[in-house]
């Protein structure tokens, strides 16, 4: 099925989940999900077979790298200071 190891069930459509590979920003510790998720429709069950575990919070953040301040970021770490 691929590299990931989670998905999340979209509260707005709950056929819809992403699949992505749970990580920690470098910044703040928090959990976000690495690049390369992609949407399934593939049923839960089918997706607890192939080793994917369920994310229950809703979806993390993505993580990005930020040129001025040369450090991986999170949505998490935009507005608090610590992070930069």
């Amino acid at each position: 099925m691929g590299k990931w190891t989670h998905f999340c069930i979209d509260p707005d459509n709950r056929t819809r989940k992403t699949l992505f590979v749970l990580g920690k920003c470098e910044t703040c510790d928090g959990d976000i999900q690495e690049p390369n998720a992609v949407g399934s429709t593939s049923s839960r069950n089918k997706l607890y077979s192939v080793g994917l575990r369920e994310y229950y919070d809703p979806l993390p953040p993505e993580i990005y790298y930020d040129d001025d301040t040369d450090k991986s970021v999170c949505e998490n770490c935009l507005n608090q200071e610590y992070c930069f």
